[in-house]
């Protein structure tokens, strides 16, 4: 057998077994400094995504490959004797462009229908944007009056937007994730 039909048959074997997963997850990385407050009668949440991205990430992101990043907010109720229950859940996705001319970081935020753009001219400071969401609203207070805990789950993941020479089309059943932090669980909200 020809070497190259052998590689490409091997890492086609690696990607449907998963052996490539472990690469595709920064250990270190983690929601942290999760916050839940009421503002003007509304559930709003804060959280950082703590840890470094892959070297890989940021230079693939240079040379023109967007990077979408979502973060995944869900309202939990907890239940005896069975799974807790989704409430209510809302997804605020970024997607990070660099401007190869320009030299500058198109970041464009959507949520919850509407989306707008920030345009960053330093490296760090869209690190510092994306890796982060602040006093996003979740749900109304109103649903604090139950006599149930309730608590927020975050969760973030960061994708490649396209892959080169339409593998998206070849392999659309695997998910090529640069990053997938594990949920990260808030304290019980107070009842109102």
């Amino acid at each position: 057998m020809d070497k190259a039909i052998y590689r490409y048959c091997l890492t086609l074997f690696m990607l449907f077994c998963g052996g490539g997963t472990s690469v595709l997850h920064a250990a270190d990385a983690r929601i942290s400094d999760l916050k839940t407050e009421v503002v003007q009668g509304q559930i709003v949440v804060s959280a950082v995504m703590s840890g470094e991205f892959r070297e890989e990430t940021w230079t693939d992101l240079h040379n023109g490959i967007p990077k979408d990043t979502y973060y995944y907010i869900v309202l939990m109720q907890k239940r005896r004797n069975w799974f807790d229950e989704e409430l209510h859940a809302v997804t605020v996705h970024y997607a990070v462009r660099f401007d190869l001319l320009k030299k500058i970081y198109q970041v464009v935020t959507t949520f919850d229908g509407h989306q707008s753009e920030a345009i960053y001219h330093r490296f760090e400071e869209m690190k510092t944007a994306v890796s982060s969401i602040t006093r996003i609203p979740l749900a109304p207070d109103d649903v604090l009056a139950a006599s149930r805990r309730r608590y927020v789950r975050v969760k973030m993941q960061m994708q490649t937007t396209r892959l080169p020479l339409y593998l998206d089309h070849l392999l659309f059943f695997i998910p090529f994730l640069e990053l997938d932090t594990e949920w990260s669980r808030s304290e019980d909200l107070p009842h109102k």
